[in-house]
């Protein structure tokens, strides 16, 4: 099974609630949206129950990434399914989200143009500078219309945490201050409560109707809201699934039944016989249960190299879980095994309780 700790985003999603906004439908330019954007952060800081505020150009696991392809001194521009995730945020940001700095430090409202900085990952810095520090360290985004210079300096790292959505491997990832001369637009939102944050939701949306009534909040939810809709087709699969399973499963015990019970109807007689010859009933129940066994072992023999086979056509449905987790493989064989070996034990008991004359009788 793996790690616990790879299973969640990477940052604690208690108490922190998550909505977007776009100032630039409604007709704001780009130096407007920036001050709305500043005001914003300002009057959202004083706001009673709130810890801190962050923004980011980009949304967490929402299966949204910008990629660029990077280029610095020592190495050359990598295919776009190796390039880095980007992401524009504010100063408070990797605060309020909860993630700390192992290397240096995280932005400040002093970081803005013509100043570049970057912060980036673990794996960013293994990725790009390996065996060296990298803060300090300088790269520069491809862009196809002008050339290349690396002059975006390295000031911080964190640790690697989930970016599209909970199944990847954290990718190499950099952020940039939101407010570094990029053009301003949509923006997420992320509030970290120091209460419950649903009992906050209501006071938000009055706070930002006040602020301004011509920007509306979208998808105002909490982040474990928002990631429990992002595993809503994992849920959906591991509930049919269990529903199949648990059908596949009274199918084989009826089938089992039927065929130990009109098994053991035909050898009657031949039960009959042992049991006048003074054979115990423990020996007429260890006879049926003996031939239950096989079938079982068959059964499992046959069962477990298809299952571990066909576990790999699987995989992209199974989050949290290993398609080869032995403990989930020795659970449901034994769980198979003790529901079979009841469904054989019944007709087992059943003729042993039947009198020797009633036995020679039957033919």
């Amino acid at each position: 099974m793996r790690n616990l700790d790879s299973l969640g985003p990477g940052f604690p999603t208690d108490h922190l609630l998550t909505f977007r906004i776009d100032p630039s439908l409604n007709g704001y330019s780009d130096e407007q949206t920036k001050s709305f954007y500043e005001r914003l952060n300002v009057d959202l800081q004083t706001m009673p129950g709130f810890a801190s505020v962050g923004f980011s150009s980009m949304p967490l696991l929402k299966g949204y990434a910008w990629q660029n392809a990077v280029l610095g001194k020592d190495f050359e521009v990598a295919p776009i399914e190796e390039q880095p995730v980007l992401s524009e945020v504010g100063a408070d940001y990797f605060a309020t989200l909860g993630i700390p700095s192992i290397a240096g430090r995280a932005f400040t409202a002093q970081d803005v143009a013509p100043a570049k900085y970057a912060v980036i990952n673990e794996s960013f810095a293994r990725q790009y500078f390996p065996g060296r520090d990298p803060l300090g360290q300088r790269f520069g985004l491809v862009d196809d219309m002008e050339p290349v210079s690396p002059d975006i300096e390295v000031i911080g790292v964190i640790p690697d945490r989930k970016y599209r959505d909970l199944r990847e491997t954290p990718p190499a990832q950099a952020y940039f201050p939101y407010w570094g001369g990029v053009p301003f637009r949509f923006m997420n939102v992320y509030v970290r409560t120091q209460a419950d944050p649903r009992q906050i939701e209501n006071e938000l949306r009055e706070r930002m109707r006040q602020f301004d009534p011509h920007v509306p909040v979208v998808k105002l939810q909490t982040m474990n809201e928002q990631i429990g809709l992002s595993l809503r087709i994992e849920r959906l699969v591991a509930s049919l699934s269990a529903v199949f399973g648990g059908l596949a499963t009274l199918l084989a015990v009826i089938g089992l039944y039927g065929v130990t019970a009109y098994t053991v109807m035909r050898r009657t007689h031949e039960i009959g016989i042992r049991m006048a010859l003074g054979a115990l009933r423990s020996n007429v129940v260890g006879m049926v249960m003996r031939e239950v066994l096989i079938l079982i072992g068959v059964g499992i023999a046959v069962g477990i190299p298809l299952a571990w086979g066909l576990s790999r056509f699987v995989r992209s449905q199974l989050y949290g879980l290993d398609p080869h987790d032995p403990v989930t493989l020795i659970s449901s064989v034994f769980a198979l095994a003790v529901v079979a070996c009841a469904a054989g034990f019944i007709p087992a008991l059943r003729v042993s309780k039947i009198s020797p004359m009633n036995g020679l009788r039957q033919q």
